[in-house]
């Protein structure tokens, strides 16, 4: 509530960035799925090729995004 969805959007792009058997191409990408009661639901879309390994890199993946949540998102500095 109150972040700013274009920067959660990037924290989670980030993560999937930071994430080891994450393809570069197709590039991950977020979507927001809804909105409403004062919250705002997110879908990350990231691919691998080690499908074999798909439930470790997901679960590498979800670590990565509870890491980049808990960071304060960068605000502007405005000093004098």
């Amino acid at each position: 509530s109150g972040e700013d969805p274009e920067k959660v959007g990037r924290k989670l792009l980030e993560a999937a960035e930071a994430t080891p058997g994450i393809l570069k191409n197709p590039k991950p990408f977020y979507r927001i799925k809804e909105i409403g009661n004062g919250s705002v639901v997110y879908e990350l879309n990231a691919y691998t090729s080690k499908v074999h390994e798909a439930d470790e890199i997901t679960s590498m993946l979800r670590l990565n995004i509870l890491k980049n949540m808990q960071q304060p998102l960068l605000r502007e500095s405005k000093e004098g």
